[in-house]
């Protein structure tokens, strides 16, 4: 299966990306092996897919936005990514657009193409420039792909209909079941969440006594050049 990735750069409370990682590393354990991850490679929720896949020993893919790209990362984010980028199963450079903006839309858009799930790590908001996270959503609805919708403001995920048929194929209905602002988190995932939230606060003591708790471009180039691996490091 293939796990393509959309997602905040930055967090206004950065600790959620602690749920984030949480939550992701759970839900990539859940899909049908082997997967293969499709990433811009992005400082944020792009570079977290591809270090997951690293860590779950899965393949992930790149796809560029233009080949200059380093340059327009933090100092401090280039050796991850420089890693990150020799780990990759294949790296798929773009043309230039006319602007950065358009080639970041276009990278996006290929994402969800080369994917069969697209997975958000998204507040919900309106894109700041074209390319955005809810830009690449909109393409990815418009083109009927399954979307996780992982929500760090409010620490919920949402998913489309169609994922929990691709996951559960007992699952037929074909009428849109809207989960806006619903967590489709399992029982046991919400006990596990509400101990993540526990951990983030101050421990206390219970008032009972209780101590403290505690579609694959194989080697073809694309709108630019495309570099295929025989495979991980």
């Amino acid at each position: 299966m293939r796990i393509g990735i959309s997602g905040h750069q930055y967090l206004e409370d950065s600790r959620g990306w602690e749920w984030v990682r949480y939550v992701l590393r759970d839900l990539l354990l859940r899909f049908p092996r082997p997967l293969v991850g499709v990433t811009c490679l992005a400082v944020g929720a792009d570079s977290l897919l591809a270090a997951l896949m690293e860590e779950q020993n899965q393949s992930f893919e790149v796809v560029l936005p233009f080949a200059d790209y380093e340059s327009r990362l933090p100092l401090d984010a280039h050796d991850e990514y420089r890693r990150l980028l020799d780990q990759a199963a294949e790296v798929t450079t773009l043309q230039d657009r006319s602007n950065d903006e358009e080639s970041y839309f276009e990278a996006g858009k290929m994402v969800v193409d080369l994917s069969d799930v697209l997975i958000t790590v998204w507040d919900g908001k309106p894109a700041k420039g074209l390319g955005g996270t809810a830009d690449v959503v909109a393409y990815a609805r418009q083109k009927e792909k399954p979307i996780v919708h992982l929500d760090p403001v409010r620490q919920v995920v949402d998913k489309s209909p169609p994922l929990a048929r691709l996951i559960d194929p007992d699952i037929n209905s074909p009428h849109p079941i809207e989960l806006q602002n619903q967590s489709s988190l399992k029982e046991e995932d919400m006990k596990n969440k509400k101990k993540v939230e526990k951990a983030n606060r101050p421990k206390e003591h219970s008032d009972e006594g209780k101590p403290k708790g505690g579609g694959r471009l194989d080697g073809r180039t694309i709108n630019g050049s495309s570099k295929k691996r025989s495979g991980r490091r």
